[in-house]
């Protein structure tokens, strides 16, 4: 974990000027910085990180992606290392769902998926994702953006994008996210991963 004094002495790193003449180098240098540090930011986790690169990059081209990590995190929706907690307890509620998702046996596109959740209980992956979301994207967010939309108000999805998605989840980097209430309380990101571990099929 990367304390507040190394974030700070990384950026003023990223942030010094080569000696080496002017052209397309330090270009290409800085944009290899702004990855570096939001990896960085990514790989330490905790909202201190994700706001440090904010600040050396605010119209940075993960500044979006920072930012979201950064209200999940403020809302309690992710987990904060620094702040030394555990787990937080929708990710324990989610295992359950998981198990019962997986025995119901493999999830393909065209098949009901069989859920707690009863917004997607009985839909198929293609019928889901043009569903009203039951949970914000965001903690706290005004329900006049989200309750009432369709996912496609804000996603584009296709099959191909839905079976990347579902890729997503079954890296251990993204497993917090299965804990995330948006969209359907969990059910859907745990359908996704069981469809993409299944060939996306």
């Amino acid at each position: 974990m990367m304390d507040m004094a190394g974030l700070s002495n990384a950026n003023a790193a990223w942030k010094r000027t080569p000696t080496t003449p002017a052209g397309p180098a330090p270009a290409v240098a800085a944009a290899d910085a702004e990855t570096a540090m939001f990896q960085a930011a990514q790989g330490d986790g905790s909202k201190a990180a994700f706001e440090a690169y904010l600040m050396a990059y605010p119209e940075g081209r993960f500044a979006e992606l920072a930012a979201a990590e950064v209200a999940a995190l403020a809302a309690g929706a992710g987990q904060d290392p620094q702040a030394g907690a555990v787990s937080p307890p929708a990710a324990a509620e989610d295992a359950p769902a998981a198990v019962a998702l997986a025995e119901t046996g493999p999830i393909t596109y065209a098949s009901p998926l069989d859920t707690d959740a009863a917004a997607i209980s009985g839909l198929t992956l293609a019928e889901a994702v043009t569903r009203s979301p039951s949970f914000p994207p965001v903690e706290g967010l005004p329900e006049s953006y989200w309750k009432d939309q369709s996912c496609s108000s804000c996603h584009q999805w296709t099959r191909e994008r839905l079976c990347t998605q579902g890729n997503t989840y079954l890296s251990l980097n993204m497993q917090r996210s299965l804990g995330k209430q948006h969209p359907f309380g969990g059910a859907l990101k745990q359908a996704l991963k069981s469809w993409a571990a299944g060939g996306c099929q």
